[in-house]
């Protein structure tokens, strides 16, 4: 009988660990470097765009990593303003209908970018966007990404931009979880 309670136990304990895991990936806000080259970042979704500095995968216990622009009741940094340049998509459209932000970023390492979209349920399913990329902001330049759940459609732009008529499309690679473990945070 006490085989079968410190079982059930430590079953709840370990589930509790990818619980509080899960609640710090959604409830800590993603932090700016404090030193260091630096890119600047504007962020524009109607999900949750989270990030992870100085890696090309998702690992919530990196210092840093964090959320960057969501809906209220989670953590964000929403609406924060460094004055960067209209690019060619805030031009066009009003960003006043998405949660964004502008934070500084670490330049010369990679960035992760974790988008989850708000959803959507059909007659059928639920359809939801997950998407995590990497790249790599060089110091001084301004990105913008766009992260957009449009339906059943996960639409992503990334791009290095100087002002509303000239800007780059930036390749990003596809990211994973550092560790099998990592997906449970």
């Amino acid at each position: 009988m006490s085989f079968r309670i410190a079982s059930v136990v430590a079953v709840i304990a370990l589930a509790g660990c990818g619980n509080i895991a899960a609640v710090k990936s959604f409830s800590t806000k993603f932090e700016s470097p404090a030193d260091g080259e630096t890119a600047n970042l504007r962020v524009i979704t109607n999900g949750m765009v989270r990030g992870v500095p100085e890696s090309d995968c998702i690992n919530w216990y990196i210092p840093g990593a964090g959320v960057i622009a969501a809906q209220d009741g989670f953590a964000h940094r929403n609406d924060e303003d460094m004055r960067m340049p209209d690019s060619k998509w805030t031009t066009a459209i009003s960003k006043s209908n998405f949660y964004n932000t502008e934070v500084r970023v670490t330049a010369g390492k990679p960035l992760t970018l974790d988008f989850i979209g708000n959803g959507r349920v059909t007659a059928y399913a639920r359809e939801q966007c997950f998407l995590a990329r990497s790249f790599t902001p060089e110091p001084g330049h301004n990105y913008e990404v766009v992260r957009i759940q449009d339906g059943s459609t996960c639409r992503f732009r990334l791009v290095d931009f100087v002002n509303s008529t000239e800007e780059t499309a930036v390749k990003a690679e596809a990211a994973g979880f550092c560790k099998k473990s990592h997906s449970f945070m």
